[in-house]
């Protein structure tokens, strides 16, 4: 009786020390989401338009940043007031069924979107809370052709205690360009098409990427890659090259973490393609 009573108060004692583990993690990291919670950055203007739904992927890697343990489908849906926004942010299984569901907020401060996921409301996964966790960080703004891109990596924390995310995640995702909003402040005019020759691999990348493309005719090649407040970072060819496949490798260097804009132009037409670097 005795060995039972002293095993249950063991059993007590870790229990609480648990859950005062818990409230400490929570008390600690509480301040990452809650960040937008008042409307201390609210601005009546803003310099973009985000309201709408957008649409493409999120990327989960290992803690190191190094192997892809999973892909989802992401959706953002957003209602802006000011700089001020709103929304639903949701992911999609291998079969495209819904599966989670997560109030979002933040504001549009130049070309970019500060935002954080703060409310779980639904799930479809029979799965503990603990295993979902909030988003939060900053994406870019990039007009394109046909389209508006947000893309960026940013962190995440455990829903039931805030504790931070080991795994590293970037999404990109896009919406109709048709809807209202200003372009980034680029120093050359972007272009996106949809039959864009150029393949990088891989990406993200830490140390170096290699970029391939493949011409089929004698032509002027101008291949560099900018980086999204439009500052050219690198000059990898500028001649005349003879049909056929090349490749040129760029070097991470001392360049930050981020996202990149290859530029190739075949005979003065543009094609473009995004590298993600990461540190």
């Amino acid at each position: 009786m005795r060995t039972f009573t002293r095993f249950a108060a063991i059993l007590s004692f870790l229990g609480l020390s648990y859950s005062a583990v818990i409230a400490q993690n929570y008390s600690e990291n509480q301040a990452q989401l809650q960040k937008y919670e008042s409307d201390e950055l609210y601005d009546n203007e803003a310099k973009h338009d985000v309201s709408g739904k957008w649409v493409g992927t999120e990327i989960q890697y290992d803690e190191t940043g190094t192997f892809i343990k999973v892909k989802f489908d992401i959706v953002f849906e957003f209602e802006q007031d000011g700089n001020k926004v709103t929304g639903t942010s949701y992911i999609k299984d291998k079969l495209h069924n819904d599966i989670g569901y997560m109030n979002i907020r933040g504001y549009v401060i130049g070309d970019k979107l500060h935002f954080e996921e703060y409310e779980l409301t639904s799930q479809q996964w029979e799965t503990p809370n603990r295993v979902w966790c909030f988003r939060t960080g900053e994406l870019d703004l990039t007009k394109l052709r046909r389209q508006m891109q947000l893309s960026g990596d940013y962190d995440s924390y455990a829903a039931y205690d805030y504790r931070p995310c080991r795994d590293y995640c970037h999404t990109v995702v896009y919406k109709d360009a048709a809807e209202p909003t200003e372009p980034a402040d680029f120093s050359f005019n972007s272009a996106y098409d949809e039959d864009n020759l150029i393949q990088v691999a891989p990406s993200p990348f830490r140390d170096q990427t290699t970029l391939s493309y493949t011409i089929a005719k004698d032509a002027k090649i101008q291949l560099d890659v900018f980086d999204l407040n439009g500052r050219k970072v690198a000059e990898l060819v500028n001649t005349t090259q003879q049909k056929g496949k090349y490749s040129e490798v760029f070097e991470a260097g001392n360049n930050p973490a981020g996202s990149y804009l290859v530029r190739l132009f075949v005979d003065g037409e543009l094609y473009t393609k995004q590298v993600v670097l990461m540190k």
